[in-house]
């Protein structure tokens, strides 16, 4: 490996310069969000498409669901506004059900986005793995600025990993099309008697001593202290508190050599994340550290959803949802001062991680403990509540 012989002079600039802006880095957000919805069934089965929304305004297509063959698109425009709602997909079909704000049937998927009317201001989406696994999907704002959010496989690739990959129990499985719903972790363990009587769900009781069902990955109460929602995140990802170092996640053994559960973690989250490379909501908090692929765009007039994005290839969508996980700069006060940073790989590999409190150490640790190869790497700053601060590129020259 090549070794570069200092940082380019452009980056050292930008240190001295980044220590006095990075808190301004970002933009504020409006209300708004899109008036359009497009949507594509790249799956090689039929789809059924359905719409729920909260509060409910007017519905779509009638609040049924509407058939899409494979290769078909559906455009919905001059939408209604809506504060929130979720575009549902069903491998079977549903008939002529109607709902304005439950699923038709259980076999779906589905992403979450708001429709606030109007181009400006910002388009919320997400896709949420929380409650269960099932068809691959692409969620992306139409505005250039906007980053995708994906689950990253093939529809066979899926079929696999239901099949053989799945952690927990895979549900309303169809033999001939090979889909189901892979259950996440809390929809498992709630299951009566799994807290004690099976070992996935105990567990987590017995390594971490907390007796609630988030400590499987569900929702804790609106009340509860920060210090339990970045514990409970931390021990899903086997990790510890307010670790933003994606590398240290799912990394440690569960049990130690006498097999005590002393660092159990959530396997379908690992599962979710490292398996499929999905950054996307695993657990219900999982957006702490930002893992969970939950974007705000701005001036978003149009948002794109893609089932089964990946039959042609998704390598540029896979790259830019990694650097959003580590990249997307957020508002911060003037007066806070960020205690970690992380230095990315071009390919969102994480290279090294510490606490600073200037920017001074972070130039420090970085030229004086680090050999990069060539090329365009990226620091991110997180503040006080490990939220991410800032971020700035950096050009490592031979």
């Amino acid at each position: 490996m090549r070794i570069p012989k200092r940082l380019s002079h452009e980056w050292s600039l930008a240190l001295t310069a980044l220590s006095v802006v990075f808190v301004l880095s970002g933009s504020v957000f409006a209300a708004g969000g899109t008036q359009k919805l497009v949507i594509a069934n790249d799956c090689p089965i039929a789809l059924w498409i359905h719409f729920t929304e909260t509060p409910y305004t007017a519905p779509i297509n009638g609040a049924a669901a509407k058939k899409m063959n494979p290769m078909d698109t559906l455009i919905y425009d001059s939408l209604p506004n809506f504060g929130s709602g979720r575009c549902w997909a069903y491998y079977h079909d549903p008939g002529t059900k109607t709902s304005q704000g439950a699923p038709l049937i259980p076999e779906n998927g589905f992403v979450e986005m708001t429709v606030s009317g109007g181009a400006n201001g910002v388009q919320n989406y997400n896709i949420s793995c929380v409650d269960y696994a099932t068809l691959p999907v692409k969620v992306v704002g139409a505005s250039p600025s906007c980053i995708p959010t994906i689950i990253p496989v093939t529809f066979k690739e899926m079929q696999y990993q239901l099949k053989h990959g799945c952690p927990t129990q895979v549900n309303f499985f169809d033999s001939t099309l090979g889909i189901g719903i892979c259950l996440g972790s809390y929809d498992y363990c709630v299951q009566p008697g799994y807290d004690t009587g099976n070992i996935y769900c105990n567990k987590m009781w017995l390594g971490h001593h907390h007796h609630g069902t988030e400590v499987y990955g569900g929702s804790l109460n609106p009340g509860s202290p920060n210090s339990l929602f970045d514990s409970i995140a931390a021990w899903q990802r086997g990790t510890f508190y307010q670790d933003a170092d994606s590398a240290d996640y799912w990394k440690k053994p569960e049990q130690d050599s006498t097999g005590k559960w002393v660092n159990p973690y959530n396997l379908y989250a690992k599962w979710i994340h490292k398996t499929m490379n999905a950054q996307v909501y695993a657990f219900a908090n999982d957006d702490h550290q930002n893992q969970s692929g939950f974007q705000a765009c701005t001036n978003c007039g149009q948002l794109n959803i893609t089932w089964c994005p990946c039959e042609n290839g998704c390598a540029d969508d896979v790259l830019a949802a990694t650097k959003a996980a580590n990249f997307t700069p957020v508002v911060r006060l003037q007066d806070e001062k960020f205690i970690r940073y992380t230095l990315f790989a071009p390919n969102g590999k994480t290279i090294r991680t510490g606490v600073a409190t200037s920017m001074e150490e972070v130039s420090r640790a970085i030229s004086n403990k680090l050999s990069l190869s060539r090329g365009v790497y990226f620091i991110a700053l997180y503040g006080k509540d490990g939220a991410l601060a800032a971020t700035k590129k950096m050009l490592a020259t031979w």
